[in-house]
């Protein structure tokens, strides 16, 4: 049996923070809605890997973005919030977005998947997009 690789997954203060730095850039109320929502949210990525280990880091932070786009477990910048979280996922393993998570073309990709917007297509706007520091370290497949 292969072992399952231990990955960096985004905790509940992460996320808060990164709801905080969305509303520092564009504004709006802070506070969590519903943290049931946001944990859910946050377990999304992890159940997923957990029954199917064979997926890729771009594939878990487009789930990571969709869940917390969806659930707006915020009571204000959910889709700002949830782009840095999926953001800060890939960050983590030293993957980077080689464009600017405020660029439009992105931003507009999340508020579709925020829409019911197909999981798949973000998954590979973020794979064309992102850079890696090593390759030779990503315990999964980018």
């Amino acid at each position: 049996m292969t072992a399952i690789p231990q990955l960096l997954w985004i905790k509940r203060e992460d996320a808060l923070l990164y709801q905080k730095e969305a509303l520092k850039a564009a504004g709006g109320l802070p506070g969590v809605r519903d943290m049931g929502l946001l944990e859910a949210a946050l377990n999304r990525p992890r159940q997923h890997f957990h029954y199917e280990p064979d997926v890729s880091f771009c594939f878990l932070a487009a789930l990571y973005t969709q869940a917390v786009a969806k659930n707006h477990p915020f009571v204000d910048a959910n889709k700002r919030a949830a782009l840095m979280i999926g953001e800060g996922f890939l960050n983590g393993h030293g993957i980077f977005l080689k464009m600017s998570s405020r660029q439009s073309v992105l931003t507009e990709a999340v508020l579709a998947l925020a829409q019911d917007g197909h999981l798949q297509d973000y998954e590979k706007l973020l794979r064309k997009n992102v850079t890696v520091l090593d390759v030779a370290f990503l315990p999964i497949k980018l």
